[in-house]
């Protein structure tokens, strides 16, 4: 099955429909996912699943520089830096 409801809703709009047409194909539209969902009810384990290792391997890489001074000096340049770098312009927010 190759589910086609984006272009069922999209051909719904093209249309101009009264009121009870489109409530009409709105109620199929809906009992047909309920009455095929349960086929897709495994599917929400898997998906968890995938988010706790999603969740597990995220890290914070600002917490990683300031933990690790190598990546650090990466950011020199801007931190109050005697040299002059001309691809970094000062703006004044406030006079």
């Amino acid at each position: 099955m190759k589910p086609r409801h984006a272009d069922l809703l999209a051909s719904l709009i093209v249309y101009d429909f009264d009121s009870d047409t489109l409530i009409a194909y709105l109620n199929h539209f809906m009992m047909f996912y309920i009455r095929t969902g349960d086929r897709l009810l495994g599917v929400n384990t898997k998906l968890d699943a995938e988010l706790s290792e999603l969740r597990a391997c995220a890290r914070c890489e600002w917490k990683g520089t300031i933990k690790d001074l190598t990546p650090l000096a990466r950011f020199a340049h801007f931190i109050n830096a005697p040299l002059h770098d001309p691809n970094v312009q000062m703006i004044a927010e406030c006079s």
